[in-house]
């Protein structure tokens, strides 16, 4: 069976909650499974996967709106914490003899596994935005 790394977005609660489902059908499929996160991922995730913390990009949010000047400004400045974590990462696939990625909505291992050639499977609701074709109804 496959050395899969699953890389799963921290921020808030969708993305493990989704993630948890997939990894316990993969775990009983009989795939090896390590899953790279930070925040709510990591507390969701830990106590039932094998789990490494990992560097994740964060929104900067006011009156639960994203502020992306502000956004931006805060991950510029964490930008050395990022790279630790990539480096990480690559030491990680390496070590597990990682076989195929699967990212939801993560993008350092997503960008690592490229960098390695490995195959990536991308699970998140963003793709659906960039890479869905969705027939209109004719005007009336």
């Amino acid at each position: 069976m496959a050395n899969i790394l699953y890389g799963v977005n921290g921020e808030g609660a969708g993305h493990s909650t989704r993630a948890k489902e997939v990894l316990s059908h993969l775990v009983s499929q009989g795939h090896q499974l390590h899953v790279a996160t930070f925040d709510r991922g990591l507390q969701n995730l830990a106590p039932h996967f094998d789990a490494v913390e990992i560097y994740g990009f964060r929104f900067a949010y006011v009156n639960n709106r994203v502020r992306y000047k502000r956004t931006i400004a805060k991950n510029l400045i964490t930008v050395p914490q990022a790279t630790k974590s990539l480096h990480h990462l690559y030491d990680v696939v390496d070590e597990w003899k990682t076989d195929l990625v699967i990212t939801d909505f993560e993008p350092l291992t997503s960008h690592v596994a490229h960098k390695k050639r490995l195959p990536v499977i991308s699970i998140d609701n963003q793709h659906c935005l960039t890479n869905a074709v969705v027939p209109l109804q004719p005007s009336s």
